[in-house]
């Protein structure tokens, strides 16, 4: 894979089409982490339902390299806070092995700036590992700053159900 002429690279946002597509990369990625992966069958399945078009749930952008899914960004568009603007979250980013190297994930970038400036979206917001240094670099390289007066907090399945069960006791 040596995409060298912007023909080479398409970079759109994902329809129900790209179904495998996205399910595949999401497979990839949950490897590259070293996460234990679902069974794909499930994987493809919750593909499915994150790409119907529903408000509030995210959206991805694929990128295919001379026809074939080579990297993705999931993100999820919020509504002005303090400001008068939305943000974009952006969950993931990720680009197979294969295709690493070539600008893939600066094109996934571009696409969503791009997105972000027609919408009148004031910023693009993420996380990364504190210790993805190669990640850091690659985002700071696009223009992104580290953000170091907030902390990233997270209610993982277990706290979920009890601050679900915390709200239902005092009906």
């Amino acid at each position: 894979m040596s995409p060298e002429t912007p023909e080479d690279v398409e970079i759109r946002w994902a329809g129900p089409g790209d179904r495998a597509a996205i399910a595949e990369l999401v497979l990839q990625t949950k490897r590259h982490y070293g996460e234990e992966p679902a069974p794909a069958a499930a994987i493809e399945a919750a593909v499915a339902d994150w790409l119907a078009q529903k408000p509030g749930h995210a959206l991805f952008v694929i990128a295919h390299v001379d026809g074939a899914p080579a990297g993705y960004a999931s993100v999820a568009v919020t509504p002005p806070g303090m400001g008068l603007c939305a943000a974009l979250y952006m969950k993931e980013l990720f680009v197979s092995s294969e295709a690493r190297g070539h600008g893939i994930g600066h094109r996934l970038l571009a696409f969503i700036a791009r997105y972000c400036v027609d919408q009148d979206i004031e910023r693009i917001d993420l996380t990364t590992a504190v210790d993805n240094d190669a990640g850091i670099r690659f985002y700071e390289r696009a223009g992104a700053t580290v953000q170091k007066q907030k902390i990233a907090l997270r209610f993982e399945t277990a706290s979920l159900r009890r601050l679900a069960g915390e709200d239902h006791q005092g009906e």
